[in-house]
This record gives structure tokens, sequence and C-alpha cells, in this order.
């Protein structure tokens, strides 16, 4: 649960959901964060970097990292991971 609530504070869109300032299909509609992919590979991201920093200051001050990630369903980088055209 404290990395699901950590994750909000990184990513502005699931704030706004929570907040009521976003609809979640809203998101869904633009990023690829709302999408079960994004909650696998946010999972799976997740649990590596708990195993790998247990201490719970350690494993939350790296996900600032998440900030810097273009997650726009537009992003090119996407192209061929997880969206085809």
């Amino acid at each position: 649960m404290e990395f699901w609530t950590a994750i909000t504070e990184h990513i502005p869109e699931w704030g706004e959901i929570r907040d009521g300032h976003l609809k979640p299909s809203e998101a869904r509609a633009e990023f690829v964060h709302c999408h079960a992919v994004g909650f696998w590979a946010l999972a799976t991201a997740g649990k590596a970097l708990i195993d790998a920093y247990p201490d719970e200051v350690n494993w939350k001050a790296r996900m600032s990292m998440l900030e810097k990630i273009d997650w726009r369903k537009a992003n090119s980088d996407w192209q061929g991971i997880c969206m085809l055209g």
C-alpha cells in the first residue's frame, strides 16, 4: 500500500484522479500509466526497487525518477513496447 501511495506523489495524474480533478477515463485516453500494462510495469519495477533497497527511505527516495518519464501515449518511446501506431 505504501508503494502505491508513494507513486501518487510522483505521477501527477494519479493525484489529480485521487483528488477528483481528472476522470480515470480521461487519463487512460492520454497516458499509458493508467492501463493494465502500466500498472504491471510499475508493480514489477516496484518489487525490484523494494527488493534492492528494502529500507523504506531508500526506495521512496528513488521513486522521484518516475517524474522524468513521459507517460503520454504520444511518446514515441512506447511504440513497439506497449503502443502500436
